[in-house]
């Protein structure tokens, strides 16, 4: 009886503990945008330069937890894509 209500309250703590809901996107300060997970992440906001013909950006990135600057300064684009600033899907975690 003992290992039949055990298993039973195993099964339920395994069900409900992986019952997990999506969160809406956070917005932070200065109109940045959330970029990580569940387990963390940062406020990110990017931003054209004067040349808009290069791959280089300026931005500020955002502690999550008290959305103070932890860095302020250009951001390079590696890759060959086509981006905009705007399009948040093309942000890649790491």
């Amino acid at each position: 009886m003992k290992i039949k209500l055990l298993t039973v309250l195993f099964l339920y703590l395994i069900t409900t503990a992986c019952n997990t809901q999506q969160e809406a996107a956070k917005k932070g300060p200065e109109g940045s945008w959330w970029l990580g997970g569940a387990d963390g992440g940062a406020y990110i906001k990017i931003e054209e330069d004067n040349n808009t013909h290069d791959k280089l950006y300026q931005g500020v990135v955002f502690f999550e937890y008290d959305k103070t600057v932890w860095y302020r300064g250009p951001f390079k684009l590696v890759g060959d894509i086509k981006f905009t600033v705007d399009n948040h899907d093309l942000y890649v975690e790491v």
